[in-house]
């Protein structure tokens, strides 16, 4: 019997392409990139090329990039150098990532409002609309956090 698998949210299997590239770098280029050695020189390289493609492909600065090692560690890169910079309302759902929910217990200082979901798990348009409305009367800055697909 073959095997549909349906869940790519929370992960997939490589492009042969890709399990070759990362064996190759790991078995011949494993230097430390931020050291001068000629091990870490190398990697920095292939490190920054890798960082120029990613930034044409999706058309931005390869300065504008950072790299991180998944999830928790994005999202939480993002709401935290976010409100750092502003005083920020959050504005989730309860179906949002386990990442962003520890974020907001961790961060228990900055107002979060919650979006009300769908008995399918959507958001409720004219729900964050109306979140948004309200969370704008507090002359903050507002970040919206909902995933687009649950990891679950």
């Amino acid at each position: 019997m073959d095997q549909i698998y349906l869940d790519n949210a929370a992960g997939c299997r490589c492009y042969p392409e890709v399990v070759n590239c990362i064996t190759n770098v790991l078995t011949n280029n494993w230097g430390n990139a931020s050291s001068d050695n000629a091990l870490g020189v190398d990697a920095r390289k292939i490190i920054n090329e890798s960082t120029k493609a990613v930034a044409k492909d999706i058309n931005c600065e390869a300065h504008e990039i950072i790299w991180t090692s998944g999830a928790c560690e994005s999202n939480s890169l993002a709401i935290d150098g976010f409100s750092e910079r502003y005083l920020t309302y959050l504005i989730t759902s309860k179906l949002e990532h386990t990442s962003i929910q520890k974020n907001i217990e961790y961060n228990i200082h900055r107002p979060t409002m919650y979006v009300d979901n769908d008995n399918k798990g959507n958001i409720i348009l004219d729900e964050l609309d109306r979140v948004c409305s309200v969370a704008s009367e507090t002359n903050r800055y507002i970040l919206v956090s909902i995933s687009m697909a649950n990891s679950e």
